[in-house]
């Protein structure tokens, strides 16, 4: 597609396999579908995200997920426990970018599967808003965790383009 601004835009799909506070929460269904699943498939009908990319350490949703036509990282357990917040996760996804996509210096959509309810229409709207603005976009919703647990920025290589949308 490279559909924003000339530059790839990649989303990545959080979804290691347990959670503390509730069991299997990533393949947990709504209408049928696993919330990892509605994730990918929203970001399959976006027209911005060129590429999607899941992180997980459960087999179970890197085939399911490679299945639905995705790319798939397999996520070292270190990079799995509860205490590891995104930016460690979103860094082993540029770790393992090629070096061309690297060079591209492409946006990053942080798409938590724990966010049923955004749809392809929010990632889309979201990349407008972006647009008009030329700032890091992140969606905030009431809550009691802290906005940094959740944005990664490194200036001396540049990826400071992290779309992060709950």
């Amino acid at each position: 597609k490279m559909s924003f601004i000339k530059k790839k835009v990649i989303g990545i799909i959080p979804a290691k396999k347990n959670s503390l506070r509730l069991k299997n929460k990533n393949i947990q269904k709504i209408k049928n579908l696993m919330l990892f699943e509605i994730s990918i498939i929203n970001a399959l009908k976006s027209k911005i995200v060129d590429e999607i990319v899941v992180s997980s350490n459960s087999n179970f949703i890197l085939n399911k997920s490679k299945k639905l036509g995705v790319k798939i990282l397999k996520r070292p357990n270190s990079l799995c426990r509860n205490n590891i917040d995104a930016n460690k996760v979103i860094k082993n996804l540029i770790d393992n970018l090629d070096i061309k996509t690297k060079k591209q210096n492409p946006y990053l959509v942080y798409l938590q599967p724990t966010s049923p309810f955004r749809k392809s229409k929010h990632i889309d709207n979201a990349f407008k808003c972006l647009k008009k603005n030329n700032h890091n976009l992140v969606s905030v919703c009431i809550g009691n965790k802290s906005i940094y647990k959740s944005i990664y920025s490194d200036r001396k290589k540049k990826w400071l383009h992290i779309i992060h949308l709950i």
